[in-house]
């Protein structure tokens, strides 16, 4: 049978090397303090992946790790540390957290999951009892992750969109993928510039290149960046605004021709409704 060491080695998944040394439980605030300690006498260097003999260890860390039995769990460590001569001392390579940060690789893994059932990072962080710093930073690590991932190689057509914020005073610009159904990007403002910024930050040049067909509204700034940008992309106005705008237009005429035709008084939704509806 395995000891209460061993079992909770296995739980916390810290891999080869590691023990534990003490645990420390808070019963008032719920919260557990797992302190943990390195026994290998060689480590892997971080940017070249080389075995090398533990040169010394760093400064106290306090982890966020997964719940355990409804408390809080923290891991305390001196990370281990090894020195190359030319690159010089790093952290060795860890199974279970990142360098630089307060929690470990699955407590990141079980914000996410949360964020992507919620999608609100102030619950979040009430649930984890955590930090807003926190839970936006995993948020944000876990982006920039996916974005480096992400192929935009085979996409053929764009759309451009708008969204109004602080009360409809400003505007963000959003790029997205219609035939994916995914967001590319967004940027403040919609001016010729912004959308110029926004498509060539995006897109690398090869990728404009394959662009053949944008889809947007009718704004002026939108066409004029379409036609700089992506001069070999058709233009094609959403069904909405093209709508809108007939309507608007059939309204004008009628309003007009209604002073001198009597016959046309109190007929403005003849015109105007769906005769599907």
């Amino acid at each position: 049978m395995k000891s209460i060491e061993e079992l909770l080695i296995d739980i916390l998944e810290l891999g080869d090397g590691w023990i534990i040394m003490d645990v420390k439980v808070d019963r008032k605030i719920k919260e557990m303090d797992i302190f943990i300690e390195y026994t290998n006498s060689t480590g892997y260097f971080p940017e070249i992946k080389e075995l090398l003999n533990i040169y010394d260890y760093g400064r106290a860390r306090r982890i966020r790790h997964l719940d355990l039995f409804e408390y809080k769990c923290y891991l305390n460590v001196r990370i281990p540390r090894v020195k190359n001569g030319k690159l010089g001392v790093r952290n060795i390579v860890l199974k279970w957290a990142d360098e630089r940060v307060s929690f470990s690789y699955l407590f990141e893994c079980r914000v996410i999951e949360a964020l992507l059932m919620s999608k609100n990072q102030t619950k979040i962080t009430e649930f984890f009892d955590s930090s807003f710093d926190i839970i936006h930073s995993i948020m944000k690590r876990g982006v920039e992750r996916r974005l480096i991932r992400r192929n935009l190689d085979g996409i053929t057509t764009i759309s451009l969109d708008e969204k109004s914020f602080s009360n409809g005073h400003n505007y963000l610009t959003i790029l997205s993928d219609p035939i994916n159904k995914r967001v590319l990007d967004i940027i403040e403002g919609r001016k010729i510039e912004d959308t110029e910024e926004l498509l060539t930050w995006t897109l690398s040049p090869i990728q404009l290149e394959n662009i053949t067909l944008i889809t947007m509204d009718m704004w002026k700034a939108y066409m004029a960046a379409a036609k700089e940008i992506l001069p070999q992309a058709a233009i094609i106005h959403d069904k909405f605004h093209t709508a809108k705008y007939l309507n608007k237009n059939v309204d004008q005429v009628r309003k007009v021709e209604t002073k001198a035709e009597i016959l046309l008084k109190n007929t403005k939704y003849l015109y105007l409704k769906d005769p599907n509806g």
